[in-house]
Parts: C-alpha cells; sequence; structure tokens
C-alpha cells in the first residue's frame, strides 16, 4: 500500500510538472452519422482531491495506511472503526474509496459514500498509471454490486472518467473486461450506457458528441471476442450499425514480429465474420474512415484513411481472411486500388506490403470462380 501511495504522488507531481503534450486529433471530415443516438453526455467525474494537493495521503501515518488496506481487503469493521476515532479528511477518504473500488469491495464503498465521500476518477483510473477496474483479469472480476452502488449513489454509465495524464473521458464499454462480463453489460445498458460511444469519443472536452469516426467500438470489440448474443444485445440497445465496422475490426496482423498484438487464426474468427454478413451488419465493401491508429495497432502516416476491410487484411498481410473477403465479392480496385498498393501495417516498425502479393491472390480467387463456372 505505501508503495501505491507513493506512485500515486510521483504521478500526480508528474502531471502537473510535464511538458504540455501536442495532441493530434484525429477528425473524421464525413459528417456525424445521422442515425447515431448521442444525447447530451454528463459531465466527466471529478478528480480526487489528492490529485490536486501535495501529502495529503500521509505514506508515514501507519494508521492511515493500515485503513487503506482495510477498505482494499473489505474489512469494514476496521473502516468504520477508524472513522469513528480518527475523523480523517476528506482527501483520505476518496483515497480509500480508490482502493475499495479496486479491491472490488462494494461494502466498504457504499460505507464510504453514506458518509458524504466524493465519487471521484480514480474508482474507475488507476491513479498512477493506465488501468481501469474494467480491464481483463484472471479470474475475472464480478464488478456488478461494485457498480450497482455508484449507479445508486447517481453515477451515470456515459459519465466518462480520465486517466492521470490525459483529460479524454472513458466509458465503461469500450473495455473487452467489461464486454466480457455480460451482467455487468446489460446492467450498464439497463441504466442507459450509450453502445455507440467509442475509445476516442470523448476528447479533452466532455460535452463534446462523440466522432463519427471514433464511434462503435463496443460492438467492434464484442466482433473481436467472437460473441455473436452480445453483438446483438448492442444493437438491440440502440447502437448505430453504420458507424461500426466489424468487419475491419476482425482484421488479426499475421506479420512476423507483430505477435504481442495476438495473431488470431482466420479460424476462430471466421464465424463471426459470416454472422455480419449474414445479419447485415456490414457489406463487404463498406468503406469505412479509421485513424491512423486503429485499435491501437495500425499506425499509418495521416490523420486517417478511408479503407475496407480487404485493403485492411491485405496491409495486415492477414491472406487467409482476405482471401475470404475476395470471396465474399470484396473489391480490391476500391479507393484507387488501395488494397493493392503498398501499406504498412505498423508504420516504421514493419515493411510495406508486396502488391504483386495482392494481385495473385485475386487471381487466385477469380480462378477458382472460373473452374466453379
Amino acid at each position: 500500500m505505501k508503495q501505491r501511495i507513493y506512485q500515486t504522488t510521483e504521478a500526480n507531481w508528474r502531471r502537473y510538472r510535464r511538458p504540455p503534450r501536442t495532441v493530434h486529433r484525429d477528425i473524421d471530415p464525413t459528417p456525424l452519422c445521422p442515425g447515431a443516438h448521442f444525447p447530451p453526455l454528463p459531465p466527466k467525474l471529478p478528480r480526487p482531491l489528492y490529485s490536486f494537493t501535495a501529502n495529503l495521503i500521509n505514506i508515514d501515518d501507519e494508521d492511515e495506511v493500515h485503513f487503506h488496506v482495510a477498505c482494499e481487503q473489505g474489512l469494514l469493521d476496521r473502516v468504520v472503526t477508524f472513522i469513528r476515532e480518527r475523523e480523517p479528511s476528506e482527501a483520505v477518504l476518496q483515497f480509500g474509496l480508490a482502493q475499495a473500488s479496486w479491491g472490488n469491495q462494494p461494502a466498504v464503498a457504499r460505507c464510504l459514500l453514506e458518509r458524504g465521500t466524493l465519487l471521484h476518477n480514480n474508482v474507475f483510473a488507476q491513479a498512477e498509471g493506465y488501468g481501469t477496474i474494467f480491464d481483463e483479469s484472471e479470474p475475472a472480476k464480478d464488478l456488478v454490486p461494485l457498480i450497482q452502488v455508484y449507479l445508486d449513489w447517481g453515477w451515470h454509465p456515459n459519465q466518462a472518467w480520465c486517466y492521470p495524464f490525459t483529460d479524454e473521458g472513458r466509458t465503461p464499454l469500450v473495455f473487452k473486461g467489461c464486454l466480457a462480463n455480460r451482467p455487468l453489460v446489460e446492467l450498464l445498458l439497463k441504466h442507459g450506457a450509450n453502445p455507440d460511444i467509442g475509445v476516442k469519443s470523448l476528447e479533452a472536452n466532455a460535452d463534446m458528441l462523440p466522432l463519427k469516426s471514433t464511434g462503435g467500438d463496443a460492438v467492434d470489440f464484442a466482433a473481436q471476442l467472437g460473441d455473436i448474443s452480445l453483438v446483438d444485445l448492442l444493437l438491440a440497445s440502440g447502437a448505430e450499425p453504420r458507424i461500426t465496422k466489424p468487419l475491419i475490426s476482425l482484421v488479426s496482423s499475421q506479420i512476423p514480429r507483430t505477435s504481442a498484438w495476438v495473431c488470431v487464426p482466420f479460424s476462430q474468427r471466421r464465424p463471426m465474420a459470416e454472422y455480419v454478413l449474414a445479419a447485415g451488419i456490414s457489406n463487404v465493401n463498406d468503406v469505412k474512415w479509421v485513424p491512423h491508429r486503429h485499435g491501437g495497432i495500425c499506425i499509418q502516416e495521416g490523420s486517417g484513411y478511408d479503407t475496407t476491410a480487404f485493403a485492411h487484411a491485405c496491409a495486415a498481410q492477414d491472406w487467409e481472411y482476405a482471401e475470404w473477403l475476395l470471396e465474399k465479392g470484396a473489391d480490391p480496385e476500391l479507393l484507387d486500388g488501395l488494397a493493392l498498393s503498398k501499406q504498412c501495417w505498423i508504420y516504421g516498425l514493419t515493411g510495406p506490403t508486396d502488391p504483386e502479393t495482392v494481385r495473385k491472390l485475386v487471381d487466385k480467387v477469380k480462378s477458382k470462380h472460373l473452374v466453379a463456372q
């Protein structure tokens, strides 16, 4: 716990002393999809007091440190006793609430909120890094009771939090650890979670409407999880299919040296790809605008570009998927033959694709069709 307090202090120090960082925004030049449902968003959660003022959490006070440990471990009696005997400051209570949240202790969280502790940013966001309580974990955490407590205290699923070093907002449905927890997803949707809000939808200004180019991530990530019923649930809950790009999200780089990004065999992705087309969620030749960082993987020059699932698959050298897309009617000539040009999957790390390889693949599929006729 002392290490966590120290890391939090260091993170706060860096946040307010680091030079301003140039923010490159990926702006889709096309207007917002008229079918998207973007009601006004609630204000972002406030940051805790201890993130603004130094030394509000005393690493040398053993009783205070033990209080934070008790919050994390769900030792409610010790929490209540400390509060009664010490009458801690609001900052100490806020830090305790964050520990209860990260320890998944709903009873302690409720106790602290009942005593007037502010529901703040760090109950969701890691104070010293880029983690959230919604990240994937083994074993998976049952967050439903904890999130129900926050909902009872007025938190809305569209109310964003921020990481320590950025003011960009985040909401739960863009995290695979959340999407993989079906009861949690159902709870959030029941309370008005907007499945159209994407990872990069909420820039520094929390009141901005999500951008078309950055919406639809919940459906895309559900597709990556291979959960057809989850995709259906999100669409039935108002997700706008026209701002999703599930066929593009199913591209999985097969380039050597990119194994850290998880090279998923096409055999595991095929059922979802088949479903996306059969259900009419996407068309095989849909043109989608993607930021130069799509899914944290695809980095290309420029702020963004139009692409197709086939062109994207070629960039990733995902040849089995690319061949399947051709068999489903993908047009390699779209976007001035983007698929047939040199493309980089990870700019600066992997070399460009060989257009001749793509042409041979196109010819192969054409030959198969001629034989079939």
